[in-house]
């Protein structure tokens, strides 16, 4: 009488290569749910453009956390971070930003207080530049 005995056969991995179709590779607006949280703004400058922003029928998030950086303003659904000029400096910041798909705009409390619509325009045309709804 046999034994039947199991023998353990390694298989080499193994890759295929499928080509891939892609179309309208554009990026759509995202559903964010939306609380009005003006105590996190920090400055008044801040308040000031979140205010504005919110006027304007914009959701805004303060203090949005993004990896292990927080930006000051954040537009989510279109992916626009609003950082103050003094954080600059922080490359990493930027460079995490841009590889993880974000439009950086870099604003002063100077600019905002003397003219915070050339702020608020230069915010609109990047939105309107990376708007891809249609209707």
């Amino acid at each position: 009488m046999k034994i039947l005995q199991w023998k353990k056969i390694k298989l080499r991995n193994v890759k295929l290569k499928i080509p891939v179709l892609s179309f309208n590779n554009q990026k759509r607006a995202k559903l964010v749910p939306v609380s009005i949280e003006p105590h996190k703004c920090t400055t008044e400058s801040e308040k000031a453009l979140y205010e504005a922003l919110l006027e304007r029928n914009f959701y805004v998030t303060p203090k949005h956390k993004c990896g292990k950086f927080t930006i000051n303003l954040a537009l989510i659904p279109f992916q626009v971070a609003l950082i103050e000029e003094s954080q600059a400096q922080k490359t990493k910041l930027e460079k995490t930003l841009l590889k993880q798909g974000w439009e950086v705009i870099y604003y002063q409390n100077e600019q905002i207080t003397n003219n915070l619509y050339d702020v608020l325009s230069q915010i609109n045309n990047t939105i309107n530049k990376n708007r891809s709804v249609s209707i």
